[in-house]
């Protein structure tokens, strides 16, 4: 177990109490899907440790499956595996009554490492994933689903850009529609690492945010029949978006993993930097609504290169003030890669996804929180 995840240090009020620890190898993602059968947790995991093998980013045995968790008593209990090997995100989503899952897989195998992978998706029967569809991905990141009007999409993040990787498969990211039966192609984007999606709305139009580590990110605006470049972020290093509303105003948020957090504000054309949160090693978003006012969770991941990492030990939970967001804590994590929010039985909770310990070793808890905020 990782001790350096312990509770954060005293100060004048906390907002994260540790409850609940996960055991869970390289975690990439955390997703929680609510509905009246439960709280259902999903971890993908991208690998596992070999003993006797030198630690680093690029190691492990990613031949695993993801582990599921119930909500019973107020935590998690072991609920089953979902197939994901290499997994790198796992997303719930509903159309009508139907329940679905996908999952994003960037590697399989333990050296050497297979980057043209079948990522699938599930549909859930009968409290049973029966398989519905794979799709032929190349290191892929992200699924996120999200609906226009009737219509429903599934946009996929992916590729890798790294000496000696050829891909098989597609390679660029792209927006797959729901035809009935299944996911077809819609649209693909230009980037060669592609790791997130926002899908929001905004003045009555539809909007698309992409996230990319090699190229530039970009928003896009939705025209009818497909997706348009509508505004640019210059620059490498994208990883996450994240939209909301605050002191009548629509806000973005963007974790840059060279530069850190930038929040922006839509000043009725465009969206426009108004406040840097954190540094280096931002990895994923989340804001949560609390009966105090709106906060915002940071999760840092790693600074350096994926060659020679350093692990950022920390992240930050800010709080809205009316204007901008303020400091209010900062807890310990380790190479944070995901952080999800949920409600359960009156109380607010918040998951946090830890990938990498000390000595970049896989094995580190993925830690759930009671929200106090």
């Amino acid at each position: 177990m990782n001790s350096e995840l312990g509770p954060s240090a005293a100060g004048s009020q906390r907002y994260l109490q540790e409850v609940q620890r996960l055991p869970t190898s390289c975690a990439r993602s955390v997703a929680v899907r609510t509905d009246p059968d439960g709280i259902l947790l999903a971890v993908a995991q991208l690998a596992v440790d070999i003993p006797g093998q030198t630690p680093g980013m690029h190691a492990g045995n990613s031949n695993i499956d993801a582990p599921l968790f119930r909500w019973s008593d107020g935590r998690f209990v072991a609920s089953g595996l979902l197939p994901l090997p290499g997994g790198e995100n796992v997303e719930f989503f509903r159309i009508g009554e139907r329940r679905f899952v996908a999952g994003a897989s960037l590697r399989t195998g333990s050296g050497p490492y297979e980057m043209n992978v079948f990522s699938p998706i599930h549909e859930w029967i009968d409290d049973r994933c029966v398989p519905l569809q794979t799709f032929p991905t190349f290191g892929a990141k992200q699924w996120r689903h999200f609906s226009i009007d009737a219509r429903h999409f599934l946009a996929l993040a992916q590729g890798v850009d790294m000496h000696g990787l050829v891909a098989l498969h597609p390679r660029t990211s792209c927006v797959f529609e729901w035809d009935g039966r299944a996911f077809r192609e819609l649209q693909a984007f230009p980037g060669r690492w592609g790791y997130g999606w926002c899908a929001f709305e905004l003045d009555g139009r539809h909007f698309l945010a992409y996230a990319d580590h090699l190229d530039r990110s970009v928003i896009y605006r939705w025209e009818g029949t497909r997706f348009e470049e509508f505004q640019i972020f210059p620059g490498g290093g994208g990883r996450a978006f994240t939209f909301f509303h605050a002191a009548g105003r629509s806000w973005l948020a963007f974790a840059n993993l060279q530069r850190g957090t930038t929040l922006y504000c839509w000043d009725g054309t465009e969206f426009v930097a108004r406040q840097q949160l954190g540094g280096p090693g931002a990895r994923a978003l989340s804001v949560v609504a609390g009966e105090s006012g709106l906060y915002l969770i940071n999760a840092n991941f790693i600074q350096g290169t994926p060659v020679n990492p350093q692990r950022v030990p920390d992240s930050q939970l800010y709080r809205w003030d009316g204007q901008r967001f303020e400091l209010s804590e900062t807890f310990p994590t380790s190479a944070a890669t995901d952080v999800a929010a949920f409600e359960a039985d009156g109380m607010r909770y918040v998951i946090v996804a830890n990938s990498l310990d000390p000595e970049l070793r896989f094995r580190t808890d993925t830690v759930v929180y009671r929200f106090l905020g």
